[in-house]
C-alpha cells in the first residue's frame, strides 16, 4: 500500500494545486512595446487635459463677456421682469427711471474724478453702481449719493409733465413710481443713498423733512403713513445708536457743503411728496 497522501498521488511529498479556473499565463512584453504603450497613455492624459483647458477658456471667455456688458445684460433682465409682471409699458419706464437715478450717482462720481462702475440692475430691488476709488471725503460722497435722488426726480418731474400733455394714466403710474423711489432712497437707513446723505447733516434738518412728510401725508393720505411712521423710528434709532460716528461726519464736512447738501435733501423729499400726493390714484 503506498504511504502517498490522498492529494501527492505521485509521492512527491507536496501536495499538487491545479490552476485556477480562467487562469491563463500572460506574454511577456517586449520593453519597446511597453516604452510605446507608455507614450500613447500619456499623449491621451495631456490631450486630456489640453480639451479641459479649451472648455475652462471658452468659459472664462464667455464670463468676461457677460462682466463687460453685464449692464446691457442686468437691464435687460430687469425689463422682463417687470413687463413680465407689470406690463411692457410700466416696466420700461421703470427701468429708464432706475438708470436715470443710476447716471446721476455716475455723473457726480466722475465730476469728481472718481471712478465709478456702469450700473447694474437686480429685478425687484433696483440697480446701483460701485465706485472704484475713493471720495475725497464724506461730505463728497454725500453729494454723490444724492445726486441720484436729485435725478430720479427730475425725471419723474418730465414724466408727469408728458402725463398731463398726452392724458396717460400710464405714464402718470410710472411718474407716481419715479417720485416714491426717489423718495425711498432718501431714507437714512442700510444702503439707501439716505444714509450717507444724513451722515453730514444736522439732525434736525432729517427730523424736519420727516415732520414735513407726515403733514403732506395726513393733509391728503396716500397710504404712505404706516411707511414713513415704521421707518422714521427706526432711523431714529439707528441715528441714536451711531450718534459718535454721525457727529464726527458732521464736523469733517465744511458748513457750506452741508448747507448746500441740507437744502437739496429737503427740496428733492418735498418735491417727492408733492409728486406722490398728485400722482396717485385711488384704488
Amino acid at each position: 500500500m503506498s504511504n502517498a497522501e490522498p492529494d501527492d498521488p505521485y509521492g512527491f511529498g507536496q501536495p499538487v494545486v491545479p490552476p485556477a479556473p480562467g487562469y491563463y499565463p500572460q506574454p511577456v512584453r517586449s520593453r519597446r512595446w511597453g516604452k510605446a504603450g507608455g507614450g500613447a497613455a500619456a499623449g491621451a492624459g495631456v490631450a486630456a487635459k489640453a480639451g479641459l483647458l479649451a472648455k475652462f477658456f471658452v468659459v472664462f471667455k464667455s464670463a468676461a463677456i457677460l462682466v463687460k456688458f453685464k449692464f446691457a445684460a442686468t437691464m435687460l433682465l430687469s425689463l422682463v421682469a417687470y413687463t413680465w409682471l407689470y406690463g411692457w409699458g410700466f416696466g420700461a419706464g421703470l427701468v429708464v427711471l432706475l438708470a436715470v437715478h443710476e447716471f446721476g450717482h455716475i455723473a457726480a462720481y466722475r465730476m469728481q474724478g472718481v471712478r465709478v462702475s456702469m450700473p447694474t440692475f437686480i429685478p425687484f430691488l433696483g440697480a446701483y453702481v460701485k465706485a472704484e476709488s475713493a471720495p475725497r471725503s464724506v461730505g463728497h460722497a454725500a453729494a454723490a449719493a444724492l445726486a441720484g435722488p436729485a435725478a430720479g426726480t427730475l425725471a419723474a418731474v418730465v414724466v408727469l409733465e408728458l402725463s398731463r400733455a398726452v392724458d396717460s394714466p400710464l405714464l402718470q403710474v410710472v411718474a407716481y413710481a419715479g417720485f416714491f423711489l426717489s423718495f425711498l432712497n432718501l431714507v437714512p437707513l442700510w444702503i439707501l443713498d439716505g444714509a450717507r446723505v444724513v451722515r453730514v447733516l444736522h439732525g434736525g434738518v432729517f427730523f424736519g423733512a420727516l415732520a414735513a412728510g407726515l403733514v403732506v401725508e395726513l393733509s391728503r393720505p396716500t397710504h404712505m403713513l404706516p411707511f414713513l411712521v415704521i421707518l422714521g423710528v427706526i432711523a431714529v434709532f439707528q441715528r441714536w445708536h451711531q450718534r459718535a460716528q454721525f457727529a464726527a461726519d458732521y464736523h469733517a464736512t465744511a458748513s457750506s457743503m452741508r448747507a448746500w447738501l441740507g437744502a437739496g435733501y429737503v427740496s428733492i423729499a418735498l418735491i417727492c411728496l408733492w409728486g406722490i400726493n398728485i400722482t396717485y390714484i385711488p384704488h
